[in-house]
């Protein structure tokens, strides 16, 4: 268990784990109440991560007193290159002050399979997931109750692609009565 892991002066990138081109797989893991600027339970940057049976609650990307962080993307996990693939898992109640609460990808693949993304909140877009490059597959998965102020209340696509097979999308919204957002459940502006 990891549990209110983050640096004194606000992490940049990985709260609580942070994978820099290794190989990491995390079986059982609990990672619950950690923050960073990009990653707040994981960022991986250009590695090879797997995530089996664990959790991830609660975490937060965002700004803390006194760090300056250009984006706060990724609450519970964010990834820009290599792998990363998630399996019987679960991403709860995960906060970002920007985009992609629960994943925001922005390179490389991520597969998430027979795993639950719910109730994850970003106050922009991807209230689940954001893929902003890369490839996503999601398979036996549930998203449920995911919100995004405004576009893509399970999942945001901007760039890359997203295959979704086998799964429950359920009660995601996106936008508020002042931000007019969509896609509920998913949004692409990909071409």
């Amino acid at each position: 268990v990891l549990n209110g892991n983050a640096h004194p002066e606000a992490v940049r990138s990985g709260g609580g784990i942070r994978n820099n081109s290794a190989t990491l797989t995390l079986d059982g893991v609990r990672v619950i109440d950690a923050g960073a600027c990009e990653g707040g339970g994981l960022a991986n940057h250009g590695g090879t991560v797997t995530v089996l049976d664990s959790t991830f609650r609660l975490n937060d990307a965002f700004e803390a007193s006194g760090s300056s962080c250009s984006v706060m993307r990724g609450a519970a996990m964010y990834s820009d290159g290599g792998s990363l693939d998630v399996g019987t898992s679960l991403l709860s109640e995960n906060d970002a002050t920007e985009s992609g609460a629960a994943l925001y990808m922005s390179a490389g693949t991520s597969t998430f399979a027979d795993s639950t993304i719910e109730a994850n909140y970003a106050l922009e877009s991807g209230g689940g997931m954001v893929v902003a490059g890369g490839t996503l597959s999601v398979d036996a998965s549930t998203l449920e109750d995911n919100i995004a102020e405004f576009d893509g209340g399970a999942i945001y696509q901007t760039a890359g692609q997203v295959t979704v097979e086998n799964s429950t999308l359920s009660n995601n919204s996106a936008g508020t009565s002042s931000t007019n957002g969509s896609g509920g459940a998913l949004y692409t502006t990909a071409t």
